[in-house]
């Protein structure tokens, strides 16, 4: 008889659990290198947020891993404008004074998510795809930190008064973060995939999506929470909104870029055999192939759903950012109502994914 642990690793729950660690550890650590602890921004903590969905869906994407590595983006940006919003404002709602100076970018989701869905219609990412949203990124960056030049930081761990201390460990702490987030995408690739292959008929997909994707959220709940109960509602409200933004203009982009690197490397097996008793000599050589270099498949099942969702969200954001509808806690609990709703149609879809 197996042991529970050994059923944990067989179908891939632990790998996941460890994984979901990681990604904790790693959005903190990332965090408090981006603001050198002396204070968070809603632009930083969108940074912090986005950062181990990049390193999950780079390591998927290496691994030819596509419609994980897709599931994961897609289903991370579904989640940070559903499942965090909604807990956002059901703890605490909207004031008068709380839209951040960044929502000029906000207006800026709806075209993004939009060009995405057109592109969907192909069935690929390619380079120009990706080229085409990092330089939507670069645009909105751009306002975003306009916007923010005059926006005071929370928790500063120094006042103006102290001298700026240099800190010689914070690269040291980066390269950990990129290591650990490495490390916490392996385990979840790895652990989403077993999951799949454990249930017959479930797709590793299906799995980024209501899995991987919801793991991957847990951070930037946690954060978005405590700033509601806090009285800083719109910052949290604009941290999600950055997230969404640097997923679908950065995250993808790498993404898709891993992918094509991947698929340029071609290993080819080298291996002599001498005559008996001597052994096979075992070798491995690597080769540069743009021809093998091919874009990334965008399945059907990611497109009808995830692509449609985005620009159905990306909608209500344009009012909020124009200051003329503050969300309240009721609509916070439809977002959190939805996001169950769309967890369950994605399950229930199962072997239709393509």
């Amino acid at each position: 008889m197996p042991t529970a642990l050994e059923r944990l690793s067989h179908d891939g729950t632990l790998l996941i659990l460890s994984a979901a660690i990681l990604i904790y550890i790693v959005a903190r650590t990332a965090l408090d290198v981006i603001s050198g602890g002396r204070g968070i921004t809603a632009g930083q903590l969108a940074i912090a947020n986005a950062f181990p969905v990049l390193t999950v869906a780079c390591v998927a994407a290496w691994n030819r891993q596509a419609d994980l590595a897709l599931a994961i983006v897609l289903g991370s940006t579904v989640a940070a404008l559903t499942l965090v919003l909604g807990l956002t404002l059901t703890g605490e709602a909207l004031g008068d004074d709380d839209i951040a100076p960044s929502s000029r970018a906000w207006q800026f989701l709806l075209p993004t998510t939009l060009m995405l869905m057109l592109v969907g219609f192909g069935g690929r990412l390619t380079l120009t795809h990706a080229a085409m949203l990092l330089a939507m990124g670069v645009l909105v960056s751009g306002i975003w930190r306009e916007g923010e030049r005059t926006v005071p930081t929370i928790a500063p761990d120094a006042t103006e008064e102290e001298p700026r201390r240099v800190d010689t460990t914070r690269w040291l702490r980066g390269i950990l973060a990129v290591l650990l987030g490495v490390l916490a995408g392996w385990l979840a690739m790895r652990g989403g995939l077993d999951i799949a292959a454990s249930r017959r008929g479930l797709s590793p997909g299906v799995v980024g999506v209501t899995v991987i994707s919801a793991m991957l959220a847990l951070p930037a709940t946690g954060y978005a929470t405590l700033m509601a109960r806090t009285g800083r509602t719109g910052m949290a409200l604009a941290s999600q909104v950055g997230t969404a933004m640097l997923l679908l203009t950065l995250v993808l982009p790498a993404t898709i870029a891993v992918w094509y690197a991947r698929g340029a490397i071609v290993v080819r097996d080298t291996s002599t055999t001498t005559t008996a008793p001597t052994p096979t000599l075992k070798f491995m050589s690597a080769e540069l192939s743009l021809e093998t270099a091919k874009p990334l498949p965008f399945s059907i099942g990611l497109w009808r759903i995830e692509a449609v969702l985005l620009v159905a969200l990306a909608l209500p954001v344009i009012p909020v950012a124009l200051g003329r509808w503050k969300p309240t806690r009721a609509e916070g609990a439809v977002l959190i109502v939805g996001y169950v709703l769309y967890l369950g149609l994605i399950t229930a879809m199962g072997t239709r994914w393509h």
